[in-house]
């Protein structure tokens, strides 16, 4: 399962499908915006999202929600082929996202813990040679305003900036051994800054 905020990273040969699954309570939420977003360092790989109900038996999962080589690779005006970066933002269906769309055989549905719908998230190799990328997911309020994305090891996250519109990223340490982290800023076009904090969760120049 994805989460929210965290990219994952992974390679794809020609016509290789790699399916992830996205599913949380703020689903429910009407004003709640999903964004989805994918990075590619090398090759081109195709994406395509998908709004399912959840399973009572989630090992079906894969049975009830998914997408085949031949739907992924279907000319679709809604689905992204990237070589770079390319994002998809959308609103849940609340006539499969509503909480009145509750399972009735699931208790812990009843109870409110999990949301009745999931995204099913499909990208599949489209270069000759094998393709490198990233993927991720991304909670939006009513204002587009962004959830903290958190920072992975290794993995680069892509994003635009625009002016007074700040982005807030986070990451944990949990290795005591670890006495340096390099934090790189590569910049496409433009002129960001960076502000990093170890107490203030949204750092600004005037913490400097």
């Amino acid at each position: 399962m994805l989460k929210a905020g965290l990219a994952e990273a992974g390679y794809l040969k020609h016509d290789e499908v790699k399916l992830y699954y996205y599913t949380d309570q703020s689903l429910m939420d009407a004003k709640v915006k999903v964004k989805f977003g994918g990075h590619v360092m090398v090759g081109m790989v195709g994406l395509r999202i998908k709004l399912c109900h959840r399973p009572d038996d989630m090992s079906k999962l894969a049975e009830s929600c998914n997408l085949t080589l031949a739907e992924l690779k279907e000319r679709d005006p809604d689905a992204k082929v990237m070589e770079q970066v390319g994002s998809e933002t959308e609103s849940p269906d609340p006539n499969i996202c509503s909480p009145n769309k509750l399972l009735q055989g699931d208790r812990a549905l009843r109870a409110g813990s999990q949301a009745p719908c999931l995204y099913v998230l499909g990208v599949v190799g489209l270069h000759n040679y094998t393709s490198h990328y990233s993927v991720m997911v991304e909670l939006q309020d009513e204002a587009g305003s962004a959830h903290h994305t958190i920072l992975s090891e290794g993995i680069p996250t892509v994003q635009v900036v625009k002016p007074k519109q700040p982005k807030h990223y986070t990451f944990s340490i949990d290795d005591p051994e670890i006495e340096k982290v390099t934090i790189q800023l590569t910049t496409i076009h433009g002129d960001p800054d960076i502000y990093v904090s170890t107490t203030n969760k949204m750092p600004t120049k005037r913490d400097f």
